[in-house]
């Protein structure tokens, strides 16, 4: 991207990146600032929405939905193999270091075993807009969310069922 093209020529200072360019970069001589994964907190990146109405009148699609991202995310988890080629396939990454390390930093350490949405981030979002958008004031956060699915998933005993006692 032209961020990562901009950072090499020195045409901005700092910039995001992930694998697999930030390991790229490394190996180019730039030097890590900070790494918002480590830090512990949730992002709300990746969010899948669907209105009210529709989930009220198709629950059954939704919780399937939902079952079967937290399958995925388990698939992607515990077939290493399969996943790298994927990701190689669609990053189009042949360096099997590299491979490595996006696997690892993307699938390890950074794909939750349950996608809970961060409320605490949206709220902290809601708080930063409410001098500019006056839809913001008096907004709660758990307003923008429904983890009914994601409950039923977890108390289903589908992680159980996909992880043992891990």
């Amino acid at each position: 991207p032209e961020r990562i093209t901009a950072l090499r020529t020195g045409a901005i200072a700092a910039g995001l990146a992930g694998p697999p360019d930030a390991k790229v970069l490394r190996q180019e001589g730039l030097k890590s600032l900070l790494d918002l994964t480590v830090l512990g907190d949730q992002a709300m990146i990746n969010v899948a929405f669907a209105s009210e109405r529709w989930m009220r009148e198709n629950e059954a699609a939704v919780q399937a939905f939902v079952n079967a991202m937290i399958e995925a995310v388990h698939f992607a988890k515990t077939h290493r193999e399969f996943t790298e080629r994927v990701i190689s396939q669609y990053a189009r990454i042949d360096d099997p270091e590299t491979l490595a390390d996006a696997y690892d930093y993307y699938i390890l350490r950074n794909m939750p075993r349950v996608g809970w949405p961060s409320i605490d981030d949206a709220r902290r979002f809601l708080e930063s807009q409410a001098a500019t958008d006056p839809r913001a004031v008096g907004a709660q956060a758990e307003d923008f969310f429904d983890l009914r699915f994601i409950e039923r998933a977890v108390s289903s005993g589908l992680l159980e069922r996909l992880y043992g006692s891990q």
